[in-house]
């Protein structure tokens, strides 16, 4: 959590600390589970009652050194507390959402309506586009998911989404990437609009100009209409990120306009995974800082651009643009979302990011495990480094490691062969 402040960078603080309670059986040779928690917080939304509805990608399947805790979805009440269950006769436990056989592959939007009852809709991005789904749960107890008919896979036509956002209409938008993995033949970039009004749904679709969004990471509906998208640009090179605007005031013809390519030399975004709107001239945008979907040279730890993860203002009134940090440089590995509630900002943070699909790797998943922690080390192509300095900058790291932590925790360090 953060609150921004004029003039200075705001702390970054936890809402929510506590994950999975699990203890190692030495017997069984097996984790035990007393009670589960998010583990690795994918994306959120902000419902009406002012909780924080957050999608939780688990522990990966192929895992087998740490407790398997299973996809799904929570809701985080005010003071960051948990939805705790409320069956009779049963001790409460932090409770997901949704029913006990809901199997998620990976929740990749979630979006809440202003509905009374209220609902929220899960996007859940699949490895076959053919099986998408698109789910809605209704208040207050969440405990179907229904698959919205007429939403499958094939009728959406949607190839990599990345976000999703309720448009004025309450329709949803579904800003899909469009060019699939580097296996796949590439395709333009596209909104699909979902009228959740009708039963089955109605479903449109408008593609984006490539040359003008390249990598869409992020999507937000202004109360004009026009929507926002956080560019991450070309993968491959030094590029900085960009919002795009578009305009949708002609419905035939949208506009699309890049606000940030003036600012060359001047603009420190890389990656902005999330945008939300502060006011008519103002945006708050949540930036990883670092190439998230093509590392280079197979490892997610050798990066073009490696920067601080960070929140940043940006002040559409000036022309062009200017963009200040809004908070500290510490504190986020890799953010995923985040959401705006009065003057506060919410942001959930996967923790280590590693795709399997391009590195190999498996991500370390130290919350899913108690008295643990891990450092990550990216080195930045845009930062030259030899053999010999790398090295240093890993052994010095490992020092400060063994002498600062707790006698009781387990660290993992994590970095590119040095």
């Amino acid at each position: 959590m953060v609150e921004p402040q004029a003039g200075r960078f705001a702390l970054l603080t936890t809402a929510v600390s506590h994950g999975p309670s699990v203890r190692f059986d030495r017997d069984n040779n097996s984790w035990v589970q007393s009670h589960e928690g998010l583990v690795r917080p994918t994306c959120m939304a902000l419902a009406p009652d002012s909780s924080l509805i957050i999608a939780d990608h688990g522990t990966p399947m192929e895992a087998t050194w740490s407790p398997r805790v299973r996809k799904g979805v929570w809701q985080i009440l005010p003071l960051g507390r948990y939805r705790f269950s409320g069956v009779p006769g049963v001790p409460s436990k932090p409770s997901r959402l949704g029913p006990a056989d809901w199997n998620l592959e990976f929740p990749v939007a979630v979006v809440t309506d202003a509905a009374l009852p209220w609902n929220f809709f899960v996007l859940d991005r699949v490895a076959s586009p053919a099986s998408q789904a698109l789910y809605r749960l209704t208040s207050p107890n969440f405990s179907a998911a229904v698959r919205l008919p007429g939403a499958t896979g094939g009728a959406l036509g949607m190839i990599w989404p990345v976000a999703m956002a309720r448009d004025n209409n309450s329709h949803l938008l579904i800003l899909d990437r469009g060019t699939s993995p580097p296996s796949g033949a590439p395709s333009a970039p596209k909104i699909i609009d979902v009228d959740v009004s009708v039963t089955p749904v109605r479903i449109t679709s408008r593609n984006l100009t490539p040359a003008k969004v390249v990598e869409p990471l992020s999507l937000l509906v202004l109360t004009n209409g026009d929507l926002i998208i956080g560019d991450g640009r070309e993968q491959n090179a030094a590029t900085p990120g960009d919002l795009v605007r578009i305009d949708r005031s002609n419905p035939l013809t949208w506009v699309e306009s890049r606000l940030l390519a003036p600012l060359e030399g001047h603009n420190p975004l890389t990656a902005p995974v999330a945008v939300v709107r502060e006011d008519a001239a103002h945006l708050f945008v949540l930036d990883v800082g670092l190439k998230p979907i093509l590392p280079p040279s197979g490892t997610p730890f050798i990066r073009i651009i490696a920067e601080p993860a960070a929140v940043y203002r940006v002040d559409l009134s000036q022309a062009p643009p200017t963009i200040v940090r809004a908070s500290e440089s510490r504190g986020l590995v890799f953010p995923t979302g985040m959401v705006l509630e009065k003057d506060k900002l919410y942001i959930c943070d996967l923790g280590e990011y590693s795709d399997p699909n391009f590195s190999g790797a498996l991500p370390a998943v130290w919350r899913a495990r108690p008295y643990e922690f891990g450092v990550v080390v990216h080195f930045s192509s845009q930062r030259p480094t030899t053999q010999k300095q790398r090295r240093q900058i890993v052994n010095d790291i490992n020092e400060v490691i063994a002498k600062q932590k707790p006698a009781h925790v387990a660290a993992t360090f994590v970095y590119a062969a040095v």
